[in-house]
């Protein structure tokens, strides 16, 4: 049920041992989405205290709990023409525990300098994050994106967004996934999360 829906609870205090690994791995197996982060106050404390594959427990869990998206490897042309297309892949893996739970909008755009909306954009049908599971391994994007005419010379940028299938919200970037690369940018307008920033359109 866990791989559908959302799951969780609290942590519970044990005379026993209770080794932080082993509570993860379980975390794993039932996709926890949420904890209560008020109990309980021991074992919270214990993931605190404790390290965990070179990190802090707390914050390993922390990051981990419902999914997280990382851009692991994007092979994409450094150079475009105005009327051409893009060809792009990209390869994602969700290191959370769980997949997402709702639908969401996967597209992909060319932004010009210092845009914050694209000026082209294509949805990918067959994107569908609610299969993205940590069991998925490795996540193939790819697409062709086509490069308008009157696009505008220069560099330019590619982003990738997440977005909430409603129209009311679908530009609202505090409804639209997050990667969780720390050198990728996400956009306050629209939500979109900036892969490339140096692609020349002669």
């Amino acid at each position: 049920h866990g791989r559908f829906t959302p799951f969780g609870g609290e942590t519970i205090h044990s005379d026993a041992a209770m080794p932080v690994a082993a509570m993860i791995r379980e975390m794993e197996l039932l996709h926890a989405t949420y904890l209560n982060i008020g109990y309980h106050p021991r074992v919270l404390q214990l993931w605190r205290e404790t390290e965990h594959r070179g990190e802090n427990a707390f914050e390993h869990i922390a990051r981990r709990l419902g999914h997280r998206f990382v851009a692991e490897r994007l092979s994409y042309a450094r150079s475009i023409r105005a009327g051409g297309s893009l060809p792009f892949e990209l390869t994602l893996k969700n290191v959370g525990f769980a997949s997402p739970h709702l639908p969401r909008v996967v597209a992909v755009g060319l932004l010009p300098p210092g845009a914050t909306q694209p000026a082209h954009s294509v949805v990918l049908p067959d994107a569908d994050p609610r299969w993205w599971g940590p069991e998925a391994g490795a996540i193939p994007l790819r697409g062709v994106l086509p490069v308008p005419a009157e696009f505008p010379r220069g560099s330019c940028r590619r982003g990738l967004r997440f977005a909430d299938p409603s129209e009311r919200l679908r530009d609202d970037s505090r409804y639209a996934f997050r990667l969780a690369n720390r050198d990728i940018v996400f956009t306050a307008a629209g939500g979109w999360n900036i892969l490339v920033e140096d692609i020349a359109c002669d």
